[in-house]
């Protein structure tokens, strides 16, 4: 059974930390003064470590293509992305290094670094490393939804994430997170379930710092129909919505301008989810308190 690995335990058994990653404009830095030699290194936020990985020739050269990955390196990008987003949201991003010595068995050489990397995978439950995360978390009941209510989810984790956007418009990933897997859970448990969901066109992000997530507007989203009928959003109550005339949009902006909220603005207009008068006025430019 597989457990999570604490920095406290790497740290007891020959890790160092050496810093932690830094952003500034979208650009990541690791820290700096890195080794050139091979080695293990790990990832962690706070006393939880959440990835470990391989540098089979510099450590520093590897943790260089985390910060600028090219266009067809996918664990670069996504390794890349989820560290922004941590320090996005206010976390630190901890970097530790080991450099084991190589050893023998019956006249042949073992690999250290290799086979340390390879029993942490195995023995660990590290929630970025796609192989070493070994089930995915169960929905459970948290009360740390922004409105206070709490909730329990059913079925799978991507309708989960949905309904509790769609409760919650405007919500953050670490919100997200603590929402649908409960209130200890941290923002990387709901980053790639959201970022699918942007890319199947379920939810839209919004670029403010950190990212926040709405339910995407059905009227925008054309691909979104069954035999030219509009089909409904996983976990959105909506099935149908009327298209934004100028004069809908017009209505939209005064009443927004005059202070009413999204649900008075989808009341006066019929046809409309709170959702979509939020998603709408985002791309109008509207100031969203």
């Amino acid at each position: 059974m597989t457990r999570m690995l604490s920095v406290s335990h790497l740290l007891a058994n020959g890790f160092k930390e050496v810093g932690c990653w830094t952003a500034f404009e979208q650009r990541l830095s690791p820290p700096a003064a890195l080794p050139t030699r091979r080695g293990v290194y790990a990832f962690a936020i706070g006393r939880q470590v959440f990835y470990v990985g391989l540098a089979s020739r510099s450590l520093k050269q590897r943790l260089g293509f985390y910060a600028r990955p090219g266009v067809t390196q996918r664990t670069n990008q996504r390794l890349n992305e989820m560290i922004r987003n941590e320090i996005a949201n206010g976390s630190e991003v901890r970097v530790l290094m080991a450099q084991p010595a190589d050893t023998y068995w019956n006249g042949f050489r073992i690999s250290g670094p290799e086979g340390l990397e390879a029993a942490l995978i195995e023995d660990f439950d590290l929630p970025w490393n796609v192989r070493g995360s070994s089930t995915p978390p169960q929905v459970t009941t948290s009360n740390a939804a922004p409105d206070g209510a709490g909730r329990r989810a059913h079925g799978s984790v991507p309708t989960a994430v949905t309904e509790f956007v769609a409760k919650n418009p405007g919500c953050t990933e670490l919100q997200i997170a603590r929402g649908v897997f409960g209130r200890t859970a941290v923002q990387p448990q709901a980053n790639s379930y959201c970022r699918k969901l942007v890319e199947r066109g379920v939810l839209e992000r919004l670029p403010t710092r950190p990212f926040t997530y709405l339910i995407k507007d059905p009227v925008t989203t054309t691909e979104r129909t069954t035999a030219g009928r509009p089909s409904p959003l996983v976990g959105s109550s909506e099935h149908f919505t009327t298209g934004w005339t100028p004069e809908r949009l017009q209505t939209l902006s005064s009443m927004w301008e005059e202070g009413h909220t999204p649900s008075e603005i989808a009341d006066a207009l019929g046809g409309v989810s709170r959702n979509a008068v939020i998603g709408r006025a985002h791309r109008m430019g509207l100031r969203i308190s």
